[in-house]
């Protein structure tokens, strides 16, 4: 078309440069009302596959895909995936973009007071045009223009057919469209490569000759140069905030459907399935508490007992009956990690911790196992996003513990890790497609998935089972679909800019990311995305029959415990309030031989609530708590600790009954009236006088009451 001059020479350009595979329709290789998501990542594994079996290079790969008729037979469930497709198409399903930080132009800030997104209206007038300010662009001696960085475009280096380039582009916009969040991840202003230079100092150049080639291009006007919608193209208009969702048959390892992104169009799209995102809470299993109770089975084998009371002390043998007081942690003189609820709320066993998603008994855990403990756990989970190295790491609490990583965990790979669990201690690694035949029929790939068994059977069945009661008896109890039970772990990131629910039922798992393209924060958090994915696996299970999760085996006992300690529960034990016997399940090794120590009986003065003194009117016993370290007075259930010191009501010697230094001494203890003294003197005070044994004491005398 440049020979027969049906085009110009900047109309050839910028065709060369162009992804022709974007600009297919997707609906030729696709069912209708399905994303090419799950169909671009099968041929990207297919690709893979190729290269490695017949030893071709990638374009080669790709052109016999293509071109030459291979059938590729893929795991996916059309009915699952258009499920997916069909709860992603409803904004009613997905929180809102909340907490927006704006300039006076509109423009979106982060915390550091840097420009986020910019405001559309701050790019564009009502036409479309873009205007470049006096401020923006100079004057160049050629008759040309310099575009001064540090504006609002990028200049990035590129290269076309060999020559280097240098791509004109807009910075990330956002604009709001009947009340709905959208963002622009920029455009493209098409200045041919033969116009555009550098300078020594970033600036980009654009040659007088362009002006005398194109003098339509720009408009110089008063205000500045004005270009109009002809001379740019801008990317997708993308709704926020997006998702993604992988559902997974743990069993084989086969990808049953696969979404990357919500209201998005075209081929080889960016997919947020395949992307890392921060994990939030939704780490916890795989970082902490699968690997601590796998350290506790190793011990066990190793001959360690369980008889701590307490899972705080370095090298615990830790169990799901394991004992952690949510307490304040102070880690390198300040108060850290800080709960998702205000406060701390005291001793919770580990399947409490998990079910209750403590942030601070998760670091507790976490500190006690170790980082390298962690990090090999979650390798072997098929994690392989962990960054171990270099100034920003993740070898640390905050990442491993809390899911605050420097690059994240994509919806996949969690799901393919959560999949472990629920497969007996089995990471089965996920796979697209089953088979790859020629145009003849003949099988020239075949796919079965790698199965490695990464941890024992009865720790993958605890974890399991404390993931269900996370569902039945704890905060993601918005997963739970009633067909089916369902074992599973929410995830939020700090300021809400992520939420997750990874889980599974006795059939498929399923990961659900919600979250924006860029850091802004969500109006709600993990129960978004909990929410969504019951709204999605409901759908998936209908029909199905009702199943359960496989049962104890046979190296998991039952074992009842005392909540408070840890232990086998004592007499005392029972005369909690708060129903503190429980059964947990145990690898047999692990469970407690020693009995409760934590419960405590106490003579309580009923006026003050101290330890009576022998004086006092009122006392009665009470079950008490009592650590085996000095309880903190800020944890939620300081109120069932015993008291340490004596009651101020009705004590006449602090030094022999201490009082706490917080309060102050009865001054009207004095009661009317007195006794005889038996050795003479006259009266004493009632005050000083109390019964003990049937024997009336005063001062440091007792006499007989039938002396009296």
């Amino acid at each position: 078309m440049l020979d027969q001059e049906k085009i110009t020479q900047a109309e050839y350009d910028e065709a060369k440069t162009a992804d022709l595979r974007a600009s297919i329709n997707p609906s030729q290789d696709t069912t209708d009302e399905i994303s090419a998501y799950f169909a671009d990542y099968a041929i990207k594994q297919v690709v893979g596959d190729l290269m490695k079996e017949l030893n071709l290079k990638e374009d080669e790969a790709k052109q016999m895909i293509y071109n030459n008729g291979l059938k590729i037979y893929s795991t996916m469930n059309s009915r699952m995936q258009k499920i997916a497709e069909e709860e992603f198409t409803n904004n009613n399903n997905f929180p809102k973009v909340t907490g927006l930080k704006k300039d006076s132009a509109g423009n979106i800030v982060g915390a550091n007071g840097k420009i986020l997104l910019y405001n559309y209206d701050y790019y564009f007038n009502a036409e479309g045009t873009f205007l470049l300010t006096p401020e923006e662009y100079q004057a160049a001696d050629d008759g040309g223009i310099i575009l001064t960085k540090g504006n609002r475009l990028n200049f990035y280096n590129t290269e076309v057919q060999g020559k280097t380039d240098y791509s004109v582009e807009f910075k990330d916009m956002y604009v709001v469209t009947d009340g709905v969040f959208y963002v622009i991840k920029g455009g493209v202003i098409s200045i041919p490569q033969q116009y555009k230079s550098k300078d020594n100092d970033g600036n980009l150049v654009i040659s007088g000759q362009f002006f005398k080639d194109q003098p339509d291009f720009f408009e110089f006007i008063s205000e500045g140069i004005a270009m109009k919608s002809s001379t740019y193209t801008l990317k997708q208009k993308v709704i926020q905030p997006q998702s993604a969702i992988v559902i997974f048959d743990y069993s084989y390892g086969g990808i049953k459907a696969m979404v990357g992104g919500r209201n998005t169009e075209g081929r080889l799209l960016f997919n947020r399935s395949t992307s890392p995102r921060q994990p939030g809470s939704a780490i916890k299993p795989m970082g902490v508490y699968g690997p601590a109770l796998q350290s506790g089975l190793e011990k066990a084998n190793a001959g360690m007992t369980n008889t701590t009371s307490e899972g705080n002390s370095f090298g615990a043998l830790w169990t799901a009956g394991s004992v952690i007081d949510d307490a304040p942690l102070t880690i390198q003189g300040k108060l850290w990690p800080k709960n998702w609820y205000s406060g701390y709320r005291g001793l919770h066993t580990l399947r409490q911790s998990i079910e209750q998603s403590i942030n601070v008994n998760a670091v507790k855990v976490f500190s006690d196992i170790g980082v390298q403990t962690s990090v090999n756990f979650l390798k072997k989970c098929g994690i392989t996003t962990v960054v171990e190295s270099g100034d920003i790491n993740d070898m640390n609490a905050a990442a491993l513990a809390l899911g605050g990583m420097t690059e994240g965990v994509s919806p996949l790979e969690m799901v393919a890790g959560y999949g472990s669990f629920a497969n007996k201690g089995n990471y089965i690694e996920p796979i697209a497609y089953t088979k790859v035949t020629n145009k003849r029929g003949e099988v020239i790939l075949e796919k079965t998935a790698n199965e490695t068994k990464i941890m024992d059977e009865g720790v993958a069945f605890i974890v399991q089972d404390m993931l269900r009661t996370t569902v039945s008896n704890g905060i993601a109890g918005s997963a739970a679909i009633g067909s089916q039970p369902v074992a599973g772990k929410t995830g939020t990131t700090s300021e809400n800019y992520d939420a997750w629910f990874v889980g599974f039922t006795p059939q498929y798992a399923a990961s659900v990311w919600i979250g924006n393209d860029v850091n802004v924060e969500l109006s709600q958090g993990s129960v978004s995305a909990a929410k969504l994915w019951s709204k999605i696996m409901k759908r998936v299970h209908e029909g199905v029959a009702p199943g359960s999760f496989p049962s104890a085996p046979s190296n998991v006992i039952s074992v009842a415990i005392d909540t408070m300690s840890g232990r086998l529960p004592s007499e005392l034990s029972a005369l909690d309030a708060r129903a503190t016997v429980r059964n947990e399940y145990f690898i047999k090794g692990t469970e407690p031989v020693t009995t409760d120590n934590v419960h405590i009986s106490a003579h309580i003065c009923s006026d003050s609530n101290y330890l009576a003194t022998p004086y006092c009117p009122n006392a009665v016993s009470r079950v008490f708590v009592k650590r085996p370290y000095v309880a903190d007075p800020r944890v939620g259930d300081y109120a069932y600790e015993q008291p340490s010191y004596y009651c101020n009501l009705h004590n006449p010697d602090v030094t022999q009954y201490p009082i706490d230094p917080n309060v102050t001494l009865n001054p009207d203890f004095n009661w009317d009236g007195g006794i005889g003294n038996p050795d003479g003197g006259g009266i004493i005070p009632r005050k000083m006088v109390f019964i003990y044994a049937s024997n009336i004491c005063f001062f440091d005398k007792c006499r007989s009451s039938s002396t009296v």
